[in-house]
Order: structure tokens, then C-alpha cells, then sequence
């Protein structure tokens, strides 16, 4: 063991629903094998995404201690398809990935545009955001009917050409629809959209 690092995380601040520089990022990204920051674990708790009728497995920590490894501890939560705070690109650092495999079964990788758009954010002044994560990135070279299939996870309902989700009903909410949980964020960034929609390439 080389050293001890610490990091020092600053505590998740309520937001005034009156400002207009809070962002909503909804995409495709991967997850560290991290441990979710104890404030934001607690703003997950209190709006009912561990704990309640309302809990999804996404916000919650898994589970592995078994009858012949009863000591392993939980594996971390996969944040998927809950609002996530985020008040820093160093916060954002460490929990999701900033790099994609550029083929299947590919050590050469690439960066997300979810990430790259996430770090344009805090470099130009932003303070907070919310993170929403409906799947892991697919390879850059994916066929475009695959990458069309993920764009009804960010957007609910697309298919159908009706949006879904339920103001009173929490459990309907996912992809874009967390929008109805979070009435002080002022704008909606799908920064995987393009990606998802666009032509296959031509071969070289």
C-alpha cells in the first residue's frame, strides 16, 4: 500500500427553485465501481429512491455477503435511472465513467458526450446539475438500429409518440420524466441524442 488519499466531499445544498442555471443531463454512461458520496445517499433517501414504496434498485447498494463470504460488503449502487446531484466535475469524476469502447471487445476507447457535456458545464460556470443514467454506452461503431432502440430510455413514451410519466406518480417517472421530480432545474441537455440517431458511417 503506497498512502492514504483523502477526499473531501463537499455536503449536497438544497436549491432555491427560483434560479435558472440548474441543468438536467439525461444520457448513456458508464459507472465507476464506486461508493456513492454519503450526501448524496441522503439526498436519495430522503425523496424516496432507497427506502419506500418508491425505491428503485438503482439508487440501492447490492447486496454479495453469502453463506461461505459472509463479511463481503455491498456492491456499489449502479444509478440507474435516478436523478443524481452534482455540484462538481470532480463529483461526476467519481461515480460515472468519461470513456466508451470504440468496438466490442475493444481496448482502444473514446469519450461520451454525456461526460463531455457534463465538464463543459461546471468549466463555464455552472454550479449544479443532475445526472439521470438509462444505460451503459454502446460501442462508437454500434449499428444505428441498435442506437435507436435506447432513445425511448432517455425519452419515455417515444415510440408511442406520447410522453411518458405521471406527475403523482413517482414510480412512472424515468429518462426525461424526472424532469416532474426536480422543479429547479431551468434546462434539459440529452447530449447522446445525436449520436443515437445519426447515420452509420461510411465504410473507409
Amino acid at each position: 500500500m503506497k498512502g492514504l488519499r483523502f477526499i473531501t466531499q463537499a455536503p449536497t445544498i438544497e436549491v432555491n427553485p427560483n434560479r435558472s442555471d440548474v441543468a438536467c443531463f439525461v444520457g448513456v454512461v458508464g459507472r465507476k465501481e464506486s461508493y456513492v458520496p454519503e450526501a448524496i445517499a441522503h439526498w436519495l433517501r430522503d425523496r424516496g429512491w432507497t427506502v419506500g414504496p418508491t425505491a428503485r434498485a438503482g439508487a440501492q447498494s447490492i447486496e454479495v455477503a453469502t453463506a461461505e463470504e459472509p463479511d463481503l460488503p455491498p456492491k456499489p449502487r449502479t444509478l440507474l435511472d435516478v436523478p443524481v446531484p452534482i455540484d462538481s466535475w470532480a463529483v461526476f469524476e467519481q461515480l460515472f465513467e468519461s470513456e466508451r469502447l470504440v468496438k466490442t471487445e475493444s481496448v482502444l476507447k473514446g469519450g461520451t458526450y454525456l461526460s463531455a457535456a457534463v465538464r463543459s458545464f461546471f468549466i463555464q460556470g455552472g454550479r449544479r446539475c443532475y445526472v439521470v443514467r438509462v444505460n451503459d454506452p454502446l460501442p462508437i461503431t454500434t449499428e444505428r438500429s441498435q442506437r435507436l432502440s435506447l432513445i425511448s430510455k432517455l425519452i419515455p413514451g417515444y415510440d408511442t409518440g406520447l410522453l411518458a410519466g405521471n406527475p403523482s406518480d413517482r414510480i412512472s417517472w424515468s429518462g426525461v420524466s424526472h424532469l416532474l421530480g426536480l422543479p429547479e432545474v431551468s434546462f434539459l441537455c440529452l447530449p447522446d441524442l445525436c449520436d443515437l440517431v445519426a447515420d452509420d458511417p461510411l465504410p473507409l
